[in-house]
Order: C-alpha cells, then sequence, then structure tokens
C-alpha cells in the first residue's frame, strides 16, 4: 500500500506469502539494489568457467605436425626451438612483439642431433593470449 491507499502491485521477485512467518523481511529497495551489482561478477564467472571459454587464462596443447607416422622411425633425442609473442591486448593497435630462441641448425648441434624424424608443436599462452609461446620439438638421432 502507498501512502495514499491505493494498493501497489508486488515486484515478481518479492514474494511475501513464500516466506516463511520467522524470516526477517527484506527491504524492496535493497533486493533490487543488489541485483544489478551481481550481474557482471556472475556473467564474467560463468564465461570463465564455461566450456566456450577454454583456455582463455591458461592453454598447453601439444599437436603433432604431421599425420602419417606409418613409416616413421621413434628417434632418441629431441631438441626444442621457441617463439615467443608478446601482443598489447587493450588497444585496437595490434601491437605485439615476436622473438625466438636460437636457429634451429644451433639447437640440434647442441643436441647431437643429426637426422630429424618428426616434430611437435607445443603451444602455451596466458591470460586471453596476452603472452603466447609456440615451441617446435624436433625428435630424430
Amino acid at each position: 500500500m502507498t501512502d495514499g491507499g491505493a494498493p501497489t502491485k508486488e515486484p515478481y521477485w518479492f514474494k511475501a506469502s513464500a516466506r516463511p512467518t520467522n524470516a526477517p523481511a527484506l527491504s524492496r529497495s535493497l533486493v533490487p539494489a543488489m541485483l544489478p551489482s551481481f550481474r557482471p561478477a556472475v556473467v564474467l564467472l560463468a564465461l570463465l568457467l564455461s566450456g566456450c571459454a577454454n583456455g582463455r587464462l591458461y592453454t598447453d596443447v601439444v599437436r603433432p605436425r604431421m599425420h602419417e607416422f606409418n613409416a616413421t622411425p621413434i628417434g632418441t633425442k629431441s631438441f626444442a626451438v621457441a617463439q615467443h609473442r608478446l601482443k598489447e591486448p587493450l588497444t585496437r593497435l595490434n601491437l605485439s612483439a615476436e622473438w625466438n630462441d636460437s636457429e634451429v641448425k644451433n639447437a640440434a648441434d647442441k643436441a647431437g642431433v643429426s637426422k630429424i624424424y618428426y616434430t611437435d608443436t607445443r603451444t602455451q599462452s596466458y591470460l586471453f593470449e596476452i603472452y603466447r609461446r609456440t615451441t617446435i620439438i624436433f625428435h630424430g638421432e
């Protein structure tokens, strides 16, 4: 009821009949004010924990670079060469920096590998791919 005595329609979220008689009453002005403040946090939490957002905070995936392994030897030695990328996420300028660890020949000589049989790619990314490291892993003898 309002001060003038005319009845008012109750909001859909306020059901006095559903509340036990000994439960404290919630202020009608407090509940709607609280609901919008929780909405962004709930949406963000749902996105981070949902299946469509997998890998947004951290990803570590190893994939083969070829798919035909019928006559490929396993190899006993391996070495890796990494490529790093750092990008600036706040503006739409697409600013990024990329750098490599070393050359393949130098890394192969250092590991004692003379024949390369196959390679794998390992990709690690952090915080919505602000930083990404792609490592090529060489297998051979």
